[in-house]
C-alpha cells in the first residue's frame, strides 16, 4: 500500500512537471498570454487542490535534509519519531504556522527526499 502511494505521488509529480513545461512553451509561443493563462487557472482550480507549500519556500539542500531527517517530531501521532521515519503523506498533511512546519515544507521539496522516494520504489 505504501509503495502504491509513493508511485502515485511520483507519477502525479512527473505529470504536473510535463504539463507545466508544455504550458510554459505554449505561452512563450503566444507572447503576452502567459499571465492571462495563469490567472484563469488560479480561478479554475479549487482551493483544496492547491498545495499547502507556500510560494517562495526554498527546498533544503541535501546537507540540510540529511540533518533534518534525524530531528524528532515534536508533536502529533508520530511525536518522538525521526522525521525520516514519518510517512511522507503525514508530513505533507501537516499544516499550521511554526518554524518546524516550515522546515517540513522545505524538506518535502528537497532533491534528497525526492530521489529517496524514487529509489525506494525501484528497489521493491
Amino acid at each position: 500500500m505504501h509503495n502504491d502511494v509513493i508511485l502515485g505521488n511520483i507519477a502525479a509529480r512527473k505529470a504536473a512537471e510535463a504539463l507545466v513545461e508544455l504550458i510554459t512553451e505554449t505561452a512563450a509561443a503566444h507572447s503576452g498570454s502567459a499571465d492571462s493563462f495563469w490567472r484563469v487557472l488560479v480561478k479554475a482550480v479549487p482551493i483544496e487542490y492547491i498545495p499547502k507549500v507556500a510560494s517562495g519556500v526554498k527546498a533544503m539542500t541535501d546537507r540540510e535534509a540529511r540533518l533534518f531527517e534525524n530531528v524528532a517530531m515534536p508533536w502529533g501521532g508520530h511525536k518522538g519519531r525521526r522525521v525520516r521515519d514519518v510517512p511522507v503523506d503525514y508530513l505533507t498533511a501537516v499544516s499550521g504556522p511554526s518554524a518546524f512546519v516550515g522546515d517540513i515544507r522545505r524538506y518535502l521539496l528537497s532533491n534528497r527526499l525526492q530521489q529517496e522516494q524514487e529509489e525506494a520504489v525501484t528497489d521493491d
